[in-house]
């Protein structure tokens, strides 16, 4: 490889590392490395560059893990209010059955 393709190389890593695309800039250290050992700080910046990818990968896997929906408590569908439906079908029974017994003893006592 020619040094005008190594300072090339070496100047497009510094690009990608400015940009902050860390897995791009460790491709092109790579080869630099390959093409001349130790070329300026490309060791360093390859470590510096594979520390950072690693990190946002980090990064990122945790934030899809804090971000995934929290799951349900139970199966029971859920109304409006937030409870359980059921809760809603309960008291709704239980209104209509003592609307019946205030009408039954209405009723009874002649009223």
């Amino acid at each position: 490889m020619q040094p005008m393709d190594v300072q090339d190389l070496y100047a497009r890593a510094l690009a990608a590392i400015d940009d902050r695309r860390w897995v791009e800039a460790k491709d092109l250290l790579v080869q630099v490395q390959h093409a001349e050992s130790g070329y300026g700080d490309s060791e360093r910046l390859l470590e510096m560059a594979d520390r950072l990818a690693q990190a946002e990968d980090e990064i990122a896997e945790r934030r899809a893990v804090v971000e995934q929906p929290a799951p349900p408590e139970n199966d029971a569908p859920v109304d409006k209010v937030g409870g359980p439906a059921w809760v809603g079908l309960a008291l709704f029974l239980v209104a209509i059955g003592i609307v019946a017994t205030l009408f039954n003893l209405l009723l009874q006592s002649g009223g």
